[in-house]
């Protein structure tokens, strides 16, 4: 499960950085939280 968890994050940072452009860590965290937080 771990496992899962780990590459689910990491392929929605990958996505981020892959345009090339420098992404500020709270505009990451932020992103990485949109996603992942449950839809209300």
């Amino acid at each position: 499960m771990a496992k899962f968890i780990y590459q689910t994050l990491m392929l929605t940072f990958l996505k981020l950085v892959a345009d090339g452009a420098e992404h500020a860590l709270q505009e990451v965290t932020e992103s990485l939280s949109l996603e992942f937080s449950p839809m209300v």
